[in-house]
């Protein structure tokens, strides 16, 4: 029988962020169905806004504590504000299938601009 070495903090403080943002995420508003109720509430009213917001950095959350995807090395305010700005642009540009799931959408989105290999990423791909 082989001993497991021990967890570091590191990876005790990962796997409780983990936790936090999952319960953070069901605690917060409904998903939305698609990308064309995400686009409603990043135009409606400030509550929808913020809806807009915490669903976007939940999802975006998610994704980088998993590594499928791999944001720069940069101040946490400034990552965060990149993957908003992201999804506005997208949404602004008509970028999106507007039937398209939220999650999947978003998902997609965030692997092209923050991909974990430059080998791999789109933008590297001629």
């Amino acid at each position: 029988m082989t001993d497991k070495p021990p967890m570091t903090k590191r990876a005790i403080a990962g796997v409780m962020f983990s936790v936090l943002c999952t319960i953070a995420f069901a605690q917060s508003h409904d998903e939305p169905r698609n990308i064309k109720q995400l686009a409603d509430w990043y135009r409606g009213s400030l509550e929808e806004q913020r809806r807009f917001q915490d669903y976007v950095l939940a999802t975006y959350e998610s994704l980088r504590v998993r590594h499928k995807i791999c944001p720069p090395k940069r101040a946490e305010e400034k990552e965060r504000s990149a993957a908003v700005m992201a999804v506005e642009m997208a949404i602004d540009g008509d970028d999106f299938d507007e039937a398209a799931p939220a999650f999947k959408a978003l998902n997609r989105l965030f692997e092209f601009w923050f991909p974990c290999s430059s080998a791999t990423s789109p933008l590297m791909i001629r």
